[in-house]
């Protein structure tokens, strides 16, 4: 039902949005293995700019392009680096992209930093309070739902999210997902 992007803590939609980061070095001519936080995307798979950021903060943008390597691996090869020792200074630095770089989700399917913050309400209106986290839960999403009181946990699959309406900013939910333990 949601990309399964990272960037389930985003508060604005004007935030980078985090793809992963480096996580060692491929061969000698300068590609990286990388983790990504969606396995599936193929924002990377053609030539993008993105946003390289250090543990240290230092910042620096660059064109790269990924591909599928060996044993479900994702390498990447970033423009200007061109030897394993340029590669490995880069372990650990964070890849992310402008927001205006993702495409548009289909129908029925929403990137998580757009679901927070939403209100959520049952499909009688009883308000349950906002969208403050998204868990993985392997198989399904699980969205943790607070109203400053009690916190609410919401499987996001369709016998429990009934709607999602994203500009109206509501997410409507079946009237199960009010009843507390």
């Amino acid at each position: 039902m949601a990309d399964r992007s990272p960037a389930a803590k985003s508060e604005t939609s004007t935030e980078e949005v985090p793809l992963g980061h480096i996580v060692g070095v491929f061969g000698v001519t300068g590609e990286v293995r990388l983790h990504l936080y969606n396995r599936e995307s193929e924002l990377l798979r053609v030539s993008r700019l993105v946003s390289l950021t250090s543990p240290q903060g230092e910042r620096r943008e660059a064109k790269v392009i990924a591909r599928s390597g060996a044993g479900g691996r994702v390498l990447c090869r970033i423009d200007g680096v061109n030897d394993r020792d340029a590669a490995a200074a880069l372990r650990d630095w964070k890849i992310a992209i402008h927001p205006s770089q993702l495409p548009p989700p289909a129908p029925g399917e929403y990137y998580q930093r757009d679901l927070i913050g939403l209100a959520v309400v049952t499909s009688s209106g009883q308000a349950l309070g906002r969208v403050t986290e998204i868990q993985d839960a392997g198989e399904v999403d699980v969205w943790v739902v607070n109203d400053g009181v009690e916190e609410r946990f919401i499987p996001a699959i369709g016998a429990y999210v009934l709607n999602v309406d994203v500009p109206a900013g509501q997410i409507t939910v079946a009237d199960r997902c009010a009843l507390t333990s």
